[in-house]
């Protein structure tokens, strides 16, 4: 492989159920700086595609902006997203080692000059889509917050998980219930009082 190799960054994920991002007959392209972010839609998968990244390692971390971007996006809109971080790895052809397989769940990391190819199936469903042009808005937004990581926060990571969680709730009195959850989760801790910490150390022995 050569050192000036540029690597690739595929990022599937899949909208709340019933919503989805419409405009995306074509590949939809942006260009920022000297990558290239594509968003398509295959196979009831939603993928990013960051071209032009300098390193493996620069992918992986190009991640944490596109979680960033796509939790903007659903703080201002009522659009929730289904979506891995833990990184799936190549199964290589071994007759032409420039063929790829990946689980389409999952993101992956690969050469730009390699063919990567996904196979799935499913059930259709009734669809709410959102423009593309206001999605990409709002995601160009978070993809400028990233004086955080927000996955190595904790806290801050549970939180949003909860907050996406809600929308996938049929019942108000749920979807309350986890709202209260986030504040909890979010809320700063006190030190608890010693007859407290007591029947908790006690109730974990």
């Amino acid at each position: 492989m050569l050192n000036n190799e540029l690597w690739t960054l595929r990022v599937p994920f899949q909208m709340i159920p019933g919503k989805g991002i419409d405009g995306l007959d074509q590949p939809f392209e942006e260009k920022i700086g000297n990558l290239t972010i594509k968003l398509r839609y295959a196979q009831q998968f939603y993928v990013f595609e960051v071209e032009g990244l300098e390193s493996e390692q620069a992918d992986k971390e190009y991640l944490n902006k596109i979680c960033i971007g796509l939790r903007w996006v659903m703080l201002n809109s009522d659009l929730a997203f289904d979506i891995h971080t833990d990184f799936n790895e190549v199964i290589y052809n071994p007759t032409h080692n420039s063929d790829g397989l990946v689980n389409i769940n999952y993101p992956t990391v690969y050469p730009s000059s390699n063919k990567i190819y996904t196979v799935t199936a499913g059930n259709a469903v009734a669809t709410l889509l959102t423009d593309v042009n206001y999605f990409h808005s709002l995601l160009i937004e978070g993809l400028d917050k990233n004086s955080f990581d927000i996955t190595s926060n904790k806290k801050l990571n549970t939180a949003f998980e909860l907050y996406n969680l809600h929308y996938y709730e049929h019942s108000e009195n749920a979807r309350f219930l986890i709202l209260v959850m986030v504040l909890e989760v979010l809320k700063t801790s006190c030190p608890k009082q010693q007859v407290v910490q007591t029947l908790i150390d006690r109730w974990i022995q």
